[in-house]
């Protein structure tokens, strides 16, 4: 992926996420309780494949990452650029770096490429039935 994409990432994910802000009261909708509990429970599950040995493609650690995706859909549903970006803000924030990092030094650019080759193979990108909440 190139500069110019990554930056068309970047700017997706934060005209997207401004505008569901926006129409959501700041996404009040989200139970945030319920949703980093369930990111918690999901990024031991990833530590513990990642020491395992997996690799981002494997297609163990996609199924992570589609339940990674649905969590964010609670928000609102990105389009692949966006979620892109939210990797790339998972590795380049250092507040997000250093959360990520804290369950496994590394965390933040695995996620970062297994997030990448969901967007790059994911057919249909869209929520799992039933993972978004209503607004």
């Amino acid at each position: 992926m190139g500069n110019s994409d990554e930056d068309e990432c970047r700017r997706a994910l934060a005209e997207e996420q401004a505008k569901s802000l926006a129409s959501t009261n700041d996404w009040e909708h989200v139970d945030r309780g319920q949703t980093h509990q369930d990111w918690d429970v999901l990024y031991r599950e990833i530590t513990a494949s990642l020491e395992g040995g997996s690799l981002p493609g494997d297609q163990q650690i996609q199924g992570l990452v589609r339940r990674h995706f649905d969590i964010v859909c609670r928000f609102y549903v990105p389009s692949r650029q966006a979620y892109v970006g939210m990797s790339l803000f998972y590795a380049e924030d250092e507040a997000m770096r250093a959360f990520h990092d804290s369950y496994h030094l590394g965390l933040a650019e695995f996620m970062g490429a297994a997030i990448r080759v969901f967007a790059e193979r994911g057919s249909g990108f869209a929520p799992s039935t039933g993972a978004v909440a209503s607004s």
